[in-house]
Protein backbone atom coordinates (compact mmCIF):
# COMPACT_ATOMS: atom_id res chain seq x y z
CA UNK A 1 0.00 0.00 0.00
CA UNK A 2 2.87 2.39 0.80
CA UNK A 3 4.48 2.29 -2.73
CA UNK A 4 1.12 3.13 -4.31
CA UNK A 5 0.65 6.10 -1.98
CA UNK A 6 4.15 7.37 -2.74
CA UNK A 7 3.58 7.00 -6.49
CA UNK A 8 0.26 8.86 -6.34
CA UNK A 9 1.78 11.62 -4.23
CA UNK A 10 4.70 11.99 -6.64
CA UNK A 11 2.35 12.15 -9.62
CA UNK A 12 0.15 14.75 -7.93
CA UNK A 13 3.12 16.92 -6.97
CA UNK A 14 4.72 16.77 -10.39
CA UNK A 15 1.44 17.88 -11.95
CA UNK A 16 1.16 20.81 -9.56
CA UNK A 17 4.75 21.92 -9.97
CA UNK A 18 4.76 22.15 -13.76
CA UNK A 19 3.98 25.69 -14.86
CA UNK A 20 1.39 26.42 -17.45
CA UNK A 21 3.06 28.23 -20.32
CA UNK A 22 1.46 29.22 -23.54
CA UNK A 23 3.13 27.85 -26.66
CA UNK A 24 5.09 30.37 -28.71
CA UNK A 25 3.13 32.02 -31.45
CA UNK A 26 4.23 31.29 -34.99
CA UNK A 27 3.37 34.72 -36.32
CA UNK A 28 4.38 33.70 -39.83
CA UNK A 29 1.06 31.84 -39.97
CA UNK A 30 -0.96 34.98 -39.25
CA UNK A 31 -2.39 36.15 -42.58
CA UNK A 32 -2.00 39.64 -44.04
CA UNK A 33 -5.77 40.14 -44.08
CA UNK A 34 -6.29 43.84 -44.71
CA UNK A 35 -10.02 43.72 -44.02
CA UNK A 36 -9.36 42.46 -40.50
CA UNK A 37 -6.15 44.41 -40.03
CA UNK A 38 -7.27 46.27 -36.93
CA UNK A 39 -8.43 43.12 -35.13
CA UNK A 40 -5.25 41.22 -36.02
CA UNK A 41 -2.99 44.10 -34.96
CA UNK A 42 -4.89 44.47 -31.68
CA UNK A 43 -4.55 40.75 -30.94
CA UNK A 44 -0.86 40.71 -31.82
CA UNK A 45 -0.31 43.79 -29.66
CA UNK A 46 -2.00 42.02 -26.73
CA UNK A 47 0.28 39.00 -27.27
CA UNK A 48 3.36 41.23 -27.37
CA UNK A 49 2.37 42.86 -24.08
CA UNK A 50 1.95 39.60 -22.17
CA UNK A 51 4.46 39.22 -19.34
CA UNK A 52 7.26 36.69 -19.59
CA UNK A 53 6.16 33.20 -18.60
CA UNK A 54 7.74 31.49 -15.59
CA UNK A 55 9.82 28.94 -17.49
CA UNK A 56 10.44 31.10 -20.58
CA UNK A 57 13.98 32.39 -20.98
CA UNK A 58 14.52 36.10 -21.50
CA UNK A 59 16.07 35.43 -24.92
CA UNK A 60 12.99 33.47 -26.07
CA UNK A 61 10.71 36.16 -24.67
CA UNK A 62 12.53 38.91 -26.55
CA UNK A 63 12.66 36.83 -29.75
CA UNK A 64 8.88 36.24 -29.63
CA UNK A 65 8.24 39.94 -29.04
CA UNK A 66 10.47 40.86 -31.99
CA UNK A 67 8.62 38.42 -34.26
CA UNK A 68 5.25 39.82 -33.19
CA UNK A 69 6.36 43.43 -33.67
CA UNK A 70 7.80 42.59 -37.11
CA UNK A 71 4.50 40.98 -38.11
CA UNK A 72 2.56 44.06 -36.96
CA UNK A 73 4.88 46.27 -39.00
CA UNK A 74 4.56 44.01 -42.05
CA UNK A 75 0.77 43.97 -41.79
CA UNK A 76 0.62 47.76 -41.50
CA UNK A 77 3.07 48.14 -44.38
CA UNK A 78 1.05 45.84 -46.66
CA UNK A 79 -2.36 47.22 -45.73
CA UNK A 80 -1.66 50.93 -45.34
CA UNK A 81 0.27 52.02 -48.39
CA UNK A 82 1.32 55.65 -48.49
CA UNK A 83 -0.51 57.64 -51.12
CA UNK A 84 0.65 60.83 -52.79
CA UNK A 85 -1.54 63.03 -50.56
CA UNK A 86 0.38 61.84 -47.50
CA UNK A 87 3.76 62.71 -48.98
CA UNK A 88 5.13 66.18 -48.41
CA UNK A 89 7.80 67.55 -50.62
CA UNK A 90 10.05 70.13 -49.02
CA UNK A 91 11.82 72.55 -51.27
Amino acid sequence: MKPITVALLAAALSGCISAKTSPPIDVALVPNDCRNREAIVNWLDEQANLPRQTLESDADYQRHRRAIRAKIWDLRYQCQPVNNDQLRVYK
